[in-house]
């Protein structure tokens, strides 16, 4: 599995509200010589993790998505982003698409509640 595919799995489980299951697949894959892009990519998921079980019932607005993206986007442009930060930012970004997704998920399903039996 790819970095990155490892990462939208990580990000995935924490959404779901399994830690547990994110904590264990970050360690196992972010253990051993990583270059600076994969230090920032863990350090970002270590935050989001730790912010997750810290405060599990907060929510993002539509508005903060949008918001942290934007800042995502400026900060990228920065000529003195390293690899570091990139892998840091790239991670950001993932996370906000997984937020931005559930959040369209959950509105399609009150939308459009399945009939019961």
């Amino acid at each position: 599995m790819t970095t990155k595919e490892i990462t939208k799995n990580i990000l995935e489980f924490i959404s779901q509200n399994k830690s547990t299951d994110a904590k264990n697949l970050l360690v196992e894959n972010f253990n051993t010589s990583l270059n600076d892009r994969k230090r920032g990519a863990k350090s970002a998921l270590e935050g989001i993790l730790y912010m997750h079980n810290k405060n599990k019932d907060h929510e993002y607005s539509d508005n903060e998505i949008k918001n942290i993206v934007k800042a995502i986007n400026v900060m990228s442009k920065s000529i003195s982003v390293d690899d570091f930060d990139k892998g840091f930012l790239d991670v950001w970004k993932e996370n906000m698409k997984i937020l931005r997704a559930n959040r369209k998920n959950e509105e399609s399903v009150i939308e459009n509640p399945t009939e019961k039996e």
